[in-house]
């Protein structure tokens, strides 16, 4: 399901922005240099979320543009909820099982 989430990034940093994405995402989903990958995935979905959610752009004067104000908004927000959660993945690392770790395993004996 994470894959699925870079290509999101199709409509605001077109194909190119999910072609870089791909890797960084998978990276982070493998927990391969997951400070550096998880970092770059926020800046990936900081730009995202300020081109594509916009809200406060939307001109809320008629009936759709209320609506597109509501649905920009709670995906404002759901995308922020994404960037703390990979804010809490740069902080803690990514685990016991990462290829981190198993380098890090690899490289002790």
């Amino acid at each position: 399901m994470i894959v699925l989430l870079s290509l999101e990034f199709i409509g605001t940093l077109g194909a190119i922005g999910t072609v870089l994405a791909l890797p960084i995402v998978v990276a982070v989903m493998l927990g391969y240099k997951s400070e550096l990958s998880g970092l770059l995935l926020l800046v990936f979905y900081f730009v995202h979320n300020v081109l594509s959610s916009s809200f406060w752009r939307v001109d809320t004067s008629t009936r759709y543009g209320a609506f597109e104000f509501e649905v920009k908004r709670y995906e404002f927000v759901q995308t922020l909820s994404i960037m703390g959660g990979l804010l809490l993945h740069i902080s803690t690392g990514s685990g016991m099982f990462s290829l981190d770790e198993r380098i890090q395993r690899k490289r002790q004996f």
